[in-house]
Parts: structure tokens; sequence; C-alpha cells
């Protein structure tokens, strides 16, 4: 096997490089720093795959280090007319504003800063008609960019058995071996395929306008990363913008979960969790509202097992007064049971719950919590629209995980980024069941519907400018010849005080 070793001032110099003389069907075997450069040993055949599915990264070293068929290949010079710009940040800041602008894309935005709910959410229902939703977010993070992990590496030379030569061992049945193999390869090739993705994902900024753009404005929208790049890859590059842009909430829309709540129709107990701010005791009493018109205030009755507010019983007594309902406290798990059990005969028990953060909390009875598809049994957890995603991690994976849960979505009349909710709910998967945009009792809960959510998700995310931090993230996440040219630092307005 013929190895060919590159170097060149940046990862995506050097990769070039790789692609000019082994084209896009190359493999990487190894990278590392030398000084200020570069150096990516690759491959473009295998002449022996047997002896690349043994030959591990400090066997790869090893070779390099004697000599063994490397070729080493600098990058061609390119013309001066069209040779790229290297420069550090602090260059790039003091950079003249003489340099080529960056390319412009000409689109037609997807609509003006008031953006039609009713009208998007119609569009993005047209879209997601036969779009197959996306594969599952993972926990792991992507490779880093620069250098592959050596825990990757490791992992990737132990998985696989060692595959048996003629020498050592007898004929065995060389389906076996090929199938060791290709298991092999199938490992490397996984470990190249995201090293190179975060890298493409770098190069979109220059290579390609029109995704760095598509991929700014689903940022916007509060998403996380890993979803905004799986919806850009599943555009094609020549795509406008605009319809791009509409293909992505179509596909956002298909992956949403989204499910029917039967607290209105069915008979049974409804738990309405969710941390203190959050609207939990709005939404309920919504609910509570809606029943007493259809009802009447004779089959309904509310339970408070917030024991963690100051004031939480008394608001929800007062609106118990109003409505002709009875409140009751309960102040332990035992309390509670007894409860629930006294008021069984009711068509409707609302319970207003708080989370069991701790030793106060009530915590609920093994009759509300036991595993099961029993209808008469629901529970809504409230998120609020101003959580930060990293909030929404922690509350979803202590409360909500492996549960029958359906989420309520409130606050959606603030300035907030809704997409920072739908990366932890398609990641675990919590169905919605209802959301809301007012703090008025007498307007109800909407139930979901994804292609109005997504719809609201731009909606909000026209109400908040973007920061400069936001900008400057978004040119180190994807630079370009021009991202920092004429670009200064605001400090006019930071006044650094010492303590």
């Amino acid at each position: 096997m013929q190895l060919r070793r590159f170097t060149a001032e940046s990862t995506p110099a050097a990769l070039d490089a790789v692609r000019m003389s082994l084209g896009d069907d190359a493999i990487i075997l190894a990278n590392r720093r030398q000084g200020d450069l570069v150096e990516i040993i690759a491959t473009g055949q295998i002449d022996d795959a047997a002896t690349m599915a043994e030959m591990s990264i400090d066997g790869i070293q090893e070779a390099l280090d004697k000599g063994e068929d490397i070729i080493t290949t600098k990058p061609e010079p390119a013309k001066p007319a069209k040779k790229p710009i290297v420069r550090t940040v602090a260059e790039r800041v003091e950079a003249p504003k003489s340099v080529a602008p960056e390319p412009v894309v000409e689109a037609r935005q997807i609509s003006d800063d008031v953006v039609n709910i009713s009208e998007l959410s119609q569009s993005i229902e047209v879209e997601s008609v036969g779009a197959e939703p996306l594969e599952p977010l993972v926990e792991s993070p992507i490779a880093e960019p620069d250098v592959i992990p050596a825990t990757s590496r490791v992992e990737t030379k132990a998985t696989p058995e060692k595959i048996p030569t003629a020498e050592t061992v007898a004929p065995v049945d060389h389906i076996e071996q090929t199938e060791k193999l290709l298991a092999v390869i199938d490992a490397q090739n996984q470990l190249m395929a995201e090293h190179f993705k975060s890298l493409t994902v770098n190069l979109w900024g220059s290579n390609s306008p029109a995704r760095s753009q598509h991929l700014q404005q689903l940022l916007t929208l509060g998403i996380g990363a890993e979803l905004a790049i799986r919806l850009v890859e599943r555009a094609a590059p020549d795509m406008p913008l605009d319809a791009a842009l509409r293909q992505s909430y179509g596909l956002l829309k298909s992956t949403l979960p989204v499910a029917t709540d039967k607290t209105l129709s069915v008979p049974g107990v409804t738990i309405m969790s969710g941390a203190p701010g959050s609207g939990k005791t709005t939404a309920l009493v919504k609910l509570a509202t809606e029943h007493v018109k259809k009802e009447g205030n004779q089959s309904i009755v509310i339970i408070c097992a917030d024991t963690r507010r100051i004031g939480a019983f008394e608001e929800l007594q007062a609106y118990g007064r109003l409505l002709g309902v009875p409140t009751i406290h309960a102040h332990d798990t035992q309390e509670l049971e007894s409860l629930i059990d006294a008021f069984k005969h009711k068509q409707l028990v609302l319970i207003d719950h708080s989370l069991p953060e701790n030793i106060d909390a009530v915590e609920l009875p093994d009759c509300l919590t036991r595993a099961c598809d029993d209808d008469s049994i629901r529970h809504l957890f409230a998120l609020p629209a101003t959580t930060q995603s990293s909030t929404v991690e922690d509350l979803i994976t202590k409360h909500c995980k492996n549960r029958n849960i359906r989420c309520v979505l409130t606050h959606l009349d603030s300035n907030a980024r809704l997409g920072e909710l739908f990366n932890a709910i398609i990641r675990h998967h919590l169905p919605i069941a209802y959301w809301s945009d007012s703090a008025s009792v007498q307007r109800p809960l909407q139930h979901a519907d994804a292609s109005v959510l997504v719809a609201t998700a731009v909606a909000m995310s026209r109400r908040i400018e973007r920061t400069p931090d936001d900008a400057w993230l978004q040119k180190l996440i994807q630079p370009s010849n021009s991202s920092f040219t004429g670009t200064k630092l605001s400090t006019d307005r930071v006044t650094l005080e010492a303590s």
C-alpha cells in the first residue's frame, strides 16, 4: 500500500490537496501538526486490504518515521491572483477594506419581518407532504475538526478481532474473513465521515454561500447545530434559499413529535407539573375553565400539590371560587393518594404538582406513576419558551425521560427562541400536546399542530435581533476571506470595573 504525505498551513488547504491528488474517495489514515504546518497521511488505493485492516495508527506512524512507501506532496501554489489569504484573527480585524467582498446569494426572503403564521403554517404543511422525518438525534458529540481523538483511534482498532492469515492458522471460511474485514473498513469510514463532515461545514462560508446563509437562518430559530446541519444537508446545494428554507421547515414539521391529550374527553386524573414560573398553574386553570364550559362545575375538583411556591394554593383557590370548583391542598404523598381515592367519582381531577427537587416536595403516589397506557391518567409537563436549551435538556432528562408524559409549551407571546425547545423535544421524543401564547385563563390552550409551531418559531425569531456575539460565532464557524474585514469590536459601551 502506497502512502502519501500532504502538508499545508491549514487543515482545509491540506484536504484540498488530498482531493486534487487522490480524488473524493481518498482514505485519510492519520493527521497531526508539525510546527506551524498540518500534515495528513492519505492513500488513494488499497493494494492489500488485510494489511490496512491490521495496521494501527502507531504502525502508520512507525512507517512514516522509517520512510517506507511515503510520497511527500505539498499543495501546488496557486496563481497570485487567486492565492488564498491566510490570516490570524487579529490580522483579519485590522485588514484593509480592499479585500473582495463575500459572494452575495440573490434569493427572495421567505417573508417580511412580520410573519403571517397562518399562511406560513399552510405552506409548511404542503412542504411536509411525503417528507421523511430526520433520524433521531444522538447525544455523542462530533469529532473535533482538526485532530481525530485518540480514544476514537483506539476504539476503532480494538473493536474488530485480528484477522487470521494462512501463515498462522489453517484455512477457514473466506466469508467470515470478509465480514470481519468489512466491519473494520466500515468503522474507519464512519470515523472519517464524521471528520470530513465537520470540515465540510467549516468550508461552507467560502465554498457554498447559499448553504451558509441557509444554516444561519436556521440557527436564528434557536435550533441546535446538529439539527440545523442535518436540515441543510437534506437540501440540494443549488437550491434557492427560499425553497431550501421551506423544505427545512417542512422536514422540521415532520420530525417534531405531536400527540393528543384526552383530558377533556376521557374521565380520569390529569397532573400538571413544571418548574416555578413555567405557567403550569395558568395552563391547569385553562383546562378547568374549558371543562366547566362543557360539563359544568359539579364533576371536577382541583388538588394543589405545590408546596414549594408561596401562595400557590391561595392562587388556585381564588380561581376555584370564580369557577365554582372545589380546591383542596395536599401537604404530602399520603394525603394526595387519599384525596385521589376520595374523588375517584369525579369526572376530572386536576393536580397542580411541583417538581420533586427538595425534601418538602410532594411525591406522586404509585397509582399515578405506574407505567401503563391507561388514558385515565394523564401527565402534562409545562415548558416555557423562555427556557434555555441546556435547562430544557436537564428538565426533560430528570423528570420526563422514560415516562408517559406530554408537554405544554407556554409563554409563546414572549421574546424568545422557540427553536431552543425543539432540540430537546426531538432528541428525547417528548410529544407536544398543547401550546399557549396568552396568560389569560379565558383563552384556552391550543392543541398542538406541528405546522403552526414551526411557523410560530419563525415569527418569534423575527422579534429578536441578531447580537454581535451571534455574528462573530457564525464567522468563526464558517470563515471566509472577508469574514473579518472591516469588523471591529465595539468597546465604547463596555466599562470594566474592578471590584
